[in-house]
């Protein structure tokens, strides 16, 4: 079961170009969007192109969330 409040290490996201664990971050702009949790690269800012740098990648908790209870889902049918 995914649960909001527990962050396992396996819950967290691999950065797809980097192969590392992403960050967790909150959205602290007024908006909408407004506390809302998101994951990022964990590589800093740099350079557009140089491998050692952010890649940009980008993905709301919510959605990891909904994509690890579908994962679960499908493997409790199998």
């Amino acid at each position: 079961m995914v649960s909001r409040g527990c962050q396992s290490t396996l819950q967290v996201p691999l950065c797809p170009a980097h192969r590392e664990r992403c960050h967790l971050r909150t959205v602290k702009k007024a908006g909408p969007n407004k506390g809302r949790q998101f994951y990022t690269c964990p590589r800093a800012e740099g350079p557009a192109g140089q491998r050692e740098s952010n890649c940009g990648y980008f993905q709301w908790q919510s959605d990891r969330i909904a994509q690890l209870k579908r994962k679960a889902a499908s493997e409790a049918k199998a």
